[in-house]
């Protein structure tokens, strides 16, 4: 009922909004035709607002009709499922309709970051006469989408992203999808450091030549273990 689904949200936890939510129950108690379902919708909206300090606009929301918030959530949540979609990750359920993949939804949006300068060089041709293309990936959705799809542990490294102190790409050679390889850099040291294949394979001997020839037109440097790791291969 509506009683437990408040007592089952963020509402719960987030005194400094009062104010917002009194106003919610306000409303909520006033509609007979409102479920549990769509108060969840809507305070999960409210709360990612609110976390984002966008307090203008749930100032503005807090003024409309039950009806017109519910239809606002639900282009807000529809749009992050699309973006999760476009990005490679799956989900068995809609977000209109399980809160658990909106609250996974809710902490991916939570953390970006800028790209790492002195990067000029995002598309090249190697020595083969192949077009490779690189992509670094700045936020946590992407990071989750990137592991998801290479199957490695990439996601793990949202502090180091988020410090800057590294930074991770993704390589990709056009006609040839099945060569694509995530590629970790020390920021610091502007150091290529790892380099993977899905399921954490070495990279094969094109995609060597490929990074190589991407490393030397950023000004990057291979870690001497890398130099180590690619003169073997």
């Amino acid at each position: 009922d509506i009683t437990a689904a408040v007592l089952s949200s963020r509402m719960v936890s987030d005194f400094s909004n009062e104010h917002i939510w009194s106003k919610l129950l306000a409303k909520a108690s006033t509609s007979e035709t409102l479920d549990p379902s769509t108060l969840l919708l809507i305070i999960d909206t409210l709360s990612l607002y609110n976390r984002d300090t966008k307090f203008a606009l749930v100032e503005s929301l807090i003024q409309r009709p039950i009806s017109e918030l519910f239809m606002h959530a639900r282009k807000l949540w529809n749009s992050l499922h699309k973006a999760a979609l476009l990005e490679g990750l799956s989900y068995h359920s809609c977000p209109l309709e399980c809160s658990g993949v909106r609250d996974e939804l809710y902490h991916l949006v939570e953390h970006y970051w800028a790209k790492m300068p002195g990067i000029p060089v995002t598309s090249f041709t190697d020595i083969h006469g192949l077009v490779w293309r690189v992509h670094q990936l700045t936020s946590y959705l992407q990071l989750m989408a990137e592991s998801y799809t290479m199957n490695h542990c990439v996601d793990q490294y949202l502090e180091d992203c988020r410090t800057k102190t590294c930074a991770i790409f993704r390589m990709t050679l056009i006609d040839a999808p099945e060569y694509r390889v995530t590629i970790e850099i020390d920021t610091v040291d502007r150091t290529l450091v790892q380099v993977r294949g899905r399921w954490n394979r070495l990279p094969y001997p094109l995609e060597i030549n490929a990074i190589r020839e991407w490393s030397r037109l950023n000004h990057l440097e291979l870690f001497h273990s890398l130099v180590r790791l690619f003169n073997r291969i």
